[in-house]
């Protein structure tokens, strides 16, 4: 939605001062890599103006993404049980009508060779 008129992100949302949002033209784009780039270029800015802290959790999530319920709770539980203070949680992305599904009986997600 439009996030400058309220909505997710805008003036209503209660955690706005915890939100960066990277607006950019369609007629900039230039695929999921760039836009991925250019948060990291943002977090070092941030970092650099201390904006951010080494202990912060940062996240990045596409336009086509959805969550399940309590999921920041669970994403904390699931770096704790990494018992590695440098961990890093990653996925990709299955369906949507597949959310909150135990498909296999372990909860197991895609992997992603790169």
């Amino acid at each position: 939605g439009d996030t400058s008129k309220g909505g997710p992100a805008g003036e209503d949302c209660p955690h706005r001062d915890q939100i960066f949002v990277h607006p950019i033209s369609a007629k900039d784009a230039a695929g999921p890599t760039y836009a991925r780039g250019l948060i990291g270029q943002d977090m070092h800015a941030a970092y650099a103006k201390n904006e951010i802290s080494p202990q912060d959790f940062c996240m990045s999530t596409d336009s086509h993404m959805d969550f399940e319920p309590e999921w920041d709770e669970k994403m904390v539980n699931m770096w704790d049980q990494a018992k590695n203070e440098y961990a890093v949680l990653s996925t990709y992305v299955a369906n949507i009508d597949q959310l909150g599904q135990n498909l296999n009986g372990v909860h197991e997600v895609p992997h992603l060779c790169m």
